[in-house]
């Protein structure tokens, strides 16, 4: 059995963020998906304030796909 798809996070709702992270991570987490597809499905799964905020940062943080410290 699957687990339920993940809702949107937009950061407008009062929901935390640490709580739909994991949620999201339990789904699509690097154990079931490499770095880059994880990176795909977090952009697709944020919108409103929390996309913008996304969207925003650095493209130089970004390097294959994966966050780099």
């Amino acid at each position: 059995m699957g687990l339920p798809d993940v809702s949107r996070f937009s950061g407008d709702g009062g929901e935390s963020f640490t709580e739909w992270l994991l949620r999201f991570l339990m789904k699509y987490g690097a154990t079931v998906y490499d770095e880059k597809c994880v990176m795909v499905q977090l952009k697709e799964k944020l919108s409103g304030k929390a996309r913008d905020i996304f969207d925003g940062l650095d493209s130089q943080l970004f390097q294959n796909g994966s966050l780099e410290e």
